[in-house]
This record gives C-alpha cells, structure tokens and sequence, in this order.
C-alpha cells in the first residue's frame, strides 16, 4: 500500500503535466488560427472589392471611350466652310464623375467634305472650348478655349486662323474671361467683351497682330451684369442690373461705343417688364442686323416658366415678350437665325423653332438622342446645323448620347446630311 501511494504520489505531478500542457497549447493555436482567418478573409475582401472597381471602371471606360461628342460647331457666314471640336467621353470613376478629352478639331469645306488641316498642335487643345466665330467674310476663324483645365477664364487663349491655308495667324492669351467675339464690317479689328468678379472689359484687337489697340473698362459693372457686342463690332450693349445695395435701385440696357466708350442710348428696365431678380438675362443675342436684342429670363421657380424678351435696339423699347419651358431645362435659347425672323430653343433633347414675332412654335426638331450642344445656320436661314451633346448624372443612369450632326430644312423639319463624328474620316484626327 505504501508501495503504491509513492507511486501514486511521485506520478501525480507527471500526470497532471501530461493532461493540461496539451490543453493550453490547443488553446492557442486555436486562437492563432482564428486570427489568421480572419486577416485571411479580410484579404480577400479586400482584393474582391478593388477587383470589382477594376471591372466597373473597365467596363464602363470600354463602354463610352470609343464615343465622340461635338462642343463647338460654326458654319461660316458664306456658307462655305464648317468647324467642330469634339471629345471623346468616358466615365472615370463609379462616383458619376466624367470626362472629356479633345478627340478632333475639323475645319472642312461644306460641300465637298474636304478637310483643311489646322497647324496648332492638340496638346494646346484642352476639352474646356468656349466657342468659335467666323469673320464676316468666313476668311478668318477664332477659337477660345481655357488652358489646364481651367474655367474661371483666368488662363483663357483666343487663336485666329486663315480658313483657306488652316495656317494659325496669332495667339493671345492676355484677355481673361472672354465673354464674345464680333468683327468688325472691314475686317480690319477683333472686338472683345470679358468679365470677371472685377468688372466688365471691352477690348479692340488688331486682326493682323492680336494686339490691343483699345481697352474699356466698364465702371460698377461685376457678374450681376450683362455684355453682349453687336455685330457690326463698332458698339455693345450693357444689361447693369444697378447697384446692388442701392434703396433707388435703377436697371438699365444701354448702347456703347467700343472705341471711345460713349453712351449711345439707354434705356430704364422697370420692375413690372423683368423683375431684378432675374435680370441680367441668363443668355443674350443680338440679331444679325443689329436691330434687336433678345434675352432668356429664368422663371423664379420650378413651377414658372421661362420667358423671352424682344427689345428693339433702334427703338429702344421692348417689343414681345414669351413664355417657354418650365423649371430646369438643359440649354434654353440657342440662337437666331441670320434673317433675324426665327430663334432656336432647345428643351431637353428637342430642338424649337420659335416665330420671333409672334413667339409662335413652328416646328419641333426631335432627331436628337441627348441635349443639344451646338447649333448653326446655313446664310440663307433655311437650314440649321445641330450637334448633340451628353448627359449623364450617375454610373447607375442611362447615360444620354448623340455623336451626330443634322443638317435639317429649318421649315420642314426634314434632315438633308448626317454626319456621325464617331465614323466619318472628317474627326478621325487627334
């Protein structure tokens, strides 16, 4: 019995070193192996999402990078000659952003479809064209465009080119904020209107040079005001919505000289015509001959329409005025035809042929597939050229395309030549 207590005594301890080391050891590879799992899923997860924003990315990117879209469109005055710029478009990232990269810039005779190559290099080009204007003799043709992104016309260029050699004749880049272009009758200056949060500028240019010859600054005037040049390139007119903070608050749409900043006419807007609330107008023409200024004025709501406002510029008096759309539209008023008889409105994807007289609808153009991004007109006011554009708010909507240009009977609505920037030769060019 003694025998076996010792044994039993001097056992006891190996026993129970046996039976609870392997215990504790369990219990931490347990734990290691919970740990490695879990970094192990959290991996996977990991390369499971950034592998998914790859494929969305790619997708989409093969999706729309292959698609163009026109941003600016002329036809010259002589009906000659026609211009675009065009980008490509893409969807960078599954956030809705977007983006567009310059893909051509085609100047071409009209009739016969053959290109006149431009000399400027496409890394002066950036995606963000203002606009382009053909001289009145369709031998000269200007571009603005904003550098490095930008769109604060800080860093705003206006090139000039001859229309017969494509040649770049000059460059200025010293005028910020360039608001419109106009020539003059001779030939001989480039007239100029900027605006900037300092105020409103006039500048004359010489055609052969570039070079400022004059420059105005339009006193009290900031954003809250309009500028827009006639297209004789001798005059402007102002829409000065008045000062501000000013108890006698007094509007104004005035009739400038370029040269010598005299005041030509002027005229009291009075609240009971347009509310200063939504003067200045959100866009302004003046008609080829001078005679009339149109402007777009924003309804007040989302329930209230739009309206547009004749005034005559010789009687100085506002002669018609119109409704159309209703709260959030994508373009408005889009331009005037060179008679000065009838005025475009697009709304959403349709394009509105408006009796200027009457305000009476004419015709509705409904060919194109996304918002209009550029309209022009044939000399005679018989047919219009029109560019669709693009919108897209989320990668989840249905993105809104058209990579066509229509040349439609202004009367018939009938579309006489198509042409689809994503196939023809003409903006194949980088």
């Amino acid at each position: 019995m003694k025998v076996s207590t010792m044994q039993q005594d001097i056992n006891t301890p190996f026993l129970d070193h046996q039976n609870t080391t392997p215990k504790s050891s369990k219990k931490r590879w347990w734990i290691a192996g919970m740990l490695g799992g879990c970094f192990f899923i959290s991996i996977l997860l990991v390369l499971l999402v950034i592998s998914a924003v790859y494929f969305v990315r790619k997708t989409v990117k093969n999706t729309f990078s292959t698609t163009n879209i026109v941003r600016c469109l002329a036809l010259s005055p002589d009906g000659t000659k026609a211009f675009a710029i065009g980008s490509s478009y893409f969807a960078l990232s599954p956030s809705g952003t977007y983006s567009h990269d310059v893909k051509y810039r085609t100047l071409w005779e009209w009739d016969t479809d053959n290109q006149i190559p431009l000399t400027l290099s496409p890394e002066r080009f950036t995606p963000y064209l203002i606009s382009v204007w053909f001289s009145q003799d369709s031998t000269k043709l200007a571009i603005l465009y904003c550098a490095n992104g930008q769109t604060d016309g800080s860093v705003c260029r206006l090139t000039l080119y001859d229309t017969l050699t494509g040649k770049l004749l000059w460059e200025n880049g010293e005028i910020y904020g360039i608001e419109s272009v106009a020539f003059s009758d001779g030939g001989e200056n480039m007239t100029c209107a900027a605006g900037s949060s300092s105020g409103k500028k006039v500048y004359v240019l010489d055609m052969q040079t570039g070079n400022i010859l004059h420059e105005h600054i339009l006193p009290g005037l900031g954003q809250d005001n309009g500028i827009v040049l006639l297209s004789d390139g001798k005059h402007h007119v102002v829409m000065d919505n008045g000062a501000r903070l000013s108890m006698n608050r007094v509007r104004t749409i005035g009739i400038y000289d370029n040269y010598t900043r005299e005041k030509i006419n002027e005229y009291n807007v009075d609240d009971s015509e347009i509310s200063h609330r939504f003067f200045p107008p959100l866009r302004s023409f003046v008609t080829r001959d001078g005679d009339k200024l149109v402007m777009q004025i924003r309804g007040g709501s989302s329930s209230q329409q739009h309206r547009i406002v004749v005034f005559s510029i010789k009687d100085m008096k506002i002669v018609n005025q119109f409704s159309f759309g209703k709260g959030i539209i994508y373009e408005g008023m889009i331009g005037i035809t060179p008679d000065s008889r009838k005025i475009l409105i697009a709304i959403g994807t349709d394009i509105h042929v408006v009796e200027l007289s009457t305000g009476k609808t004419l015709l509705v153009f409904d060919q194109h597939t996304a918002p209009v991004g550029a309209v022009a007109f044939s000399p005679d006011s018989k047919y219009v050229l029109s560019a669709g554009d693009c919108r897209a708010f989320s990668i989840s909507d249905k993105p809104m395309v058209d990579s066509h240009i229509y040349y439609w009977d202004i009367n018939t609505g009938k579309i006489q030549k198509t042409l689809d920037v994503n196939s023809h030769p003409l903006f194949q060019n980088p």
